[in-house]
């Protein structure tokens, strides 16, 4: 059994990122592995790599004018609008996803 997580970040929030997907490894049925869709602006290829060695992920890199179609408001970063665009920027062959702000710490199995 896959289960497949998305996240949006900045650079700045790496660090919650890899607690979140190691609460979810931690809590996950042993029968089960965990992909990682990480939509992102642009962030730094070592930080791609140590959220590699915890997960399998596969990293979306969304071009400007996919950002730019976002909802922005100046209080937060431009990717926490991301969940709005989720079906446009998930590759097509996935039809189950679950969107999961890295700040969020997952206590139960989510498969």
């Amino acid at each position: 059994e896959v289960v497949r997580i998305a996240s949006a970040v900045n650079e700045s929030y790496i660090l919650p990122l890899a607690v979140m997907v190691e609460s979810v490894r931690q809590n996950l049925s042993t029968a089960a592995r965990v992909e990682l869709y990480l939509i992102h602006g642009g962030i730094e290829q070592s930080s791609i790599q140590a959220i590699s060695s915890l997960v399998e992920t596969r990293a979306i890199l969304l071009a400007e004018e996919q950002l730019a179609a976002a909802p922005r408001d100046p209080r937060f970063p431009s990717e926490a609008a991301i969940p709005l665009l989720l079906a446009e920027v998930m590759p097509a062959s996935i039809d189950l996803v679950l969107f999961l702000d890295a700040d969020t710490l997952v206590l139960g199995d989510l498969a």
